[in-house]
């Protein structure tokens, strides 16, 4: 398991949460996305569906905080 503090973020592929220093990375229009693995990587950027999904829920989230 990650150390106490460690900022852990969602692979948006399978839903692993990794070590942010130790994620893959991919940037998209201004947003970062992070992978466990160089197979979720490329199958995020070789699926257009799931990557416009990924997006999506970003900007959801994004309306979310400014309502609140």
């Amino acid at each position: 398991p990650p150390a106490k503090g460690v900022p852990l973020v969602r692979d948006p592929v399978c839903g692993t949460y990794v070590d942010q220093a130790r994620a893959l990375t991919v940037r998209r229009k201004g947003e970062m996305h992070y992978f466990c693995s160089e197979n979720c990587r490329t199958a995020f950027q070789q699926d257009r569906e799931l990557e416009v999904n990924c997006l999506m829920q970003t900007e959801e989230r994004l309306r979310a905080d400014i309502v609140e």
